[in-house]
């Protein structure tokens, strides 16, 4: 199974690759091959220095007994990779668009998300435990900062009241675009984390969306 992942993985990254040059060719600009190589490197260089200390560190995933026996594998996985990913892609992000004030707020709020999660993996692994934090303790935490978000956005004037559609429609949504944008952050991040279960599926379908 290791084997069979780290060559899905690799065909994944070859896709991408392959799928980010034609773009650019096409628009004659490294408007996706550019980010994509750096991301790769500079995550590829927080992972390899970072897992070893998070195994070092005993912070490992607890997995439930009455769950899928498949699943007992992963007992032990480091936790907590979010410290890892998220600075490398803040620090991709200030690399391909230096000078961008609102990187400063996609920071925030990604650093502050990251902070829920991170408390919420701190509580599985001292209780020994699955269980982190309550669904509702961490719906409000998310909710509260999606909110403030959405104020700055609005404040900036970066929030928009129209959704566009395919071929060119566009739905003007008014106020309604503001628990819509809550509604985004919130399955976002859970359904990123319900679908995280699986080793490679998050990243995988990530790879695909956010391309």
């Amino acid at each position: 199974m290791p084997g069979n992942s780290r060559r899905i993985a690799a065909l994944l990254a070859l896709v991408l690759l392959v799928f980010c040059g034609l773009s650019d060719w096409w628009g004659q600009a490294l408007q996706l091959s550019l980010p994509l190589l750096v991301g790769a490197l500079v995550s590829g260089a927080l992972v390899s220095w970072g897992v070893p200390r998070l195994r070092a560190l005993k912070l490992g995933q607890v997995i439930r007994e009455e769950g899928p026996q498949s699943h007992q594998g992963k007992a032990g996985t480091p936790t907590m990779g979010g410290l890892l990913v998220v600075p490398a892609g803040l620090i991709v992000g200030s690399l391909v668009a230096p000078g961008d004030g609102r990187l400063l707020a996609v920071a925030a709020i990604s650093l502050s998300y990251l902070a829920i999660g991170g408390i919420d993996d701190w509580r599985s692994l001292t209780r020994r435990t699955n269980k982190g934090l309550s669904p509702r303790g961490k719906l409000l935490l998310q909710g509260l900062t999606a909110a403030a978000f959405l104020a700055w956005a609005a404040w900036q004037q970066q929030l928009g009241s129209d959704l566009a559609l395919p071929l060119g429609w566009v739905l003007p949504l008014g106020l309604l675009i503001w628990p819509l944008g809550l509604f985004v952050f919130l399955a976002e991040s859970n359904a990123t984390n319900l679908t995280d279960g699986l080793d490679g599926l998050a990243a995988g379908c990530g790879a695909v969306v956010f391309t």
